[in-house]
């Protein structure tokens, strides 16, 4: 019975591209046509485990990179993040400086001052321990994640590889039987559906909009917590300067 060499062929090359790797040539031409399905079958056998390889190491290669991508881009938001709080106390410090040298004040007064300084100081520091601690814990969850992924997907690589290095292996026992190929064709599908299912990318998606939304809240929680404080601590330094002030001008018109 004609076996059905056109779409076993076809099977093969489809299971060779599941992940985005580099493209593999596995089109060498080899010293003897192969005629026959046993011969095919040998031959693709052995064309498939070393393109199966290739695609494990440059699917490692690329997992291993994308995680040293993303270090450091956090290192470079980092250095962001503290040159902008640099520049932020600095800008509060001439504040102050310019405050207290808008008028001469009492020593009540500028005691105020230096005590709202140091409130808003304190609020700053919580605020940023906050906001930092809410950063690291996702920078360390998505590490996690996607090295979690990066395990799951060698597994399922390794497996996938086992499970058509199996079918061929059948294959070219029973290539003289009839339905050989359509065993074959079979055993690859199954084999390719468990590592499409395997990969998961839905649920690795979801996991970094969970930490993601998680990060959030706990740096918008920060941000209004600090700007309720500094609210707070700069109404009480109004009513302290306002009331020096009134204190001051009844000495003075007695």
């Amino acid at each position: 019975m004609k076996q059905p060499f056109k779409s076993t062929l076809f099977l093969v090359s489809a299971a060779l591209v599941v992940l985005s790797a580099p493209t593999v040539n596995v089109h060498a031409v080899p010293a003897t046509v192969p005629t026959t399905f046993c011969e095919k079958v040998t031959m693709l056998g052995s064309t498939n485990q070393t393109a199966l390889q290739a695609k494990i190491a440059a699917q490692d290669s690329t997992s291993t990179a994308r995680i040293s991508k993303l270090s450091a881009a956090q290192a470079t938001r980092d250095e962001a993040v503290a040159t902008a709080r640099s520049a932020a106390e600095q800008r509060f410090e001439e504040k102050i400086a310019q405050l207290q040298d808008v008028r001469k004040w009492s020593d009540a007064q500028l005691q105020a001052i230096t005590t709202f300084q140091e409130d808003v100081q304190k609020a700053e520091t919580t605020r940023a321990e906050a906001v930092d601690a809410a950063r690291q814990t996702y920078q360390t969850n998505l590490a996690d994640i996607l090295s979690g992924q990066q395990t799951a997907l060698s597994q399922a690589l390794q497996v996938y590889q086992s499970g058509v290095q199996t079918a061929f292996n059948t294959a070219t026992t029973n290539c003289g039987t009839e339905g050989a190929a359509t065993a074959l064709k079979a055993s690859i599908k199954a084999a390719r559906d468990k590592l499409q299912a395997a990969r998961n990318p839905n649920q690795v998606v979801a996991d970094i909009q969970a930490i993601s939304e998680t990060r959030r809240l706990a740096i918008s929680d920060a941000n209004k917590t600090f700007e309720s404080s500094v609210q707070t601590y700069a109404a009480t330094l109004r009513d302290t300067l306002a009331s020096s002030n009134a204190t001051n001008d009844s000495a003075v018109n007695e």
